[in-house]
């Protein structure tokens, strides 16, 4: 089969999953070609859902009206930390954090609205210090003293390995996070796409 498929991603699928499954694919299927685009979660549900996207790859937890959803595969967070913080501590829970200053992705980046609603929750509010635009600047500014940050574990150890950063696991129910495959829905797939899909869904819940 000939043809070629558009994939609006995360950040977080990007960066940990999805460059090796859609290598996977294309071994498979040679002929189709992929045009994959990075973006916020809520971004790809308004591509999505108008029609510039074929396919989103996005995480759990946003509105997803006039979409079509299945689960893709799922990550951990972590706390990604100077190795000087709290030496000893493996595990630690999100509320003994509500007094430090994090590094985060981007305001409106799913992981950032995930983190302020669970403060939110607690009566806190979350001490973002620093906000910018990549994993690996998120880690630049925890080295340079800005604070600690909260990122997918998968993504985070490449970062933290060789640096002078520790991860330390998040001890919450909520740091699983589950992605999703999404299309739109009043429009049949093409056979490309609809392979695809197939071929994304088998790693669900992974």
């Amino acid at each position: 089969m000939r043809g070629r498929v558009s994939i609006w991603a995360s950040t977080s699928a990007i960066a940990q999953f999805l460059p090796a499954d859609l290598a996977a694919f294309s071994k498979e299927h040679p002929a189709i070609g992929l045009e994959i685009q990075e973006a916020y979660s809520a971004k790809i549900v308004s591509e999505v859902r108008g029609g510039n996207s074929d396919i989103g790859v996005i995480l759990a937890g946003g509105e997803t009206f006039g979409l079509l959803v299945w689960p893709y595969r799922c990550d951990r967070l972590a706390v990604v930390a100077p190795q000087a913080f709290r030496p000893g501590v493996s595990r630690v829970r999100f509320a003994d954090l509500f007094d430090e200053h994090l590094v985060q992705m981007g305001y409106d980046t799913a992981m950032t609205r995930l983190l302020s609603a669970k403060a939110n929750e607690a009566g806190e509010a979350l001490r973002l210090r620093v906000a910018v635009d990549s994993f690996d600047a998120v880690c630049r500014m925890i080295s340079a003293g800005f604070g600690i940050g909260i990122l997918p574990l998968m993504a985070a150890a490449s970062h933290v390995e060789n640096s002078q950063l520790r991860l330390i696991e998040l001890d919450e129910p909520w740091s699983v996070r589950q992605m999703l495959i999404c299309t739109k829905s009043d429009v049949e797939p093409s056979g490309p796409t609809e392979l695809l899909i197939d071929f994304l869904r088998a790693f669900g819940g992974k």
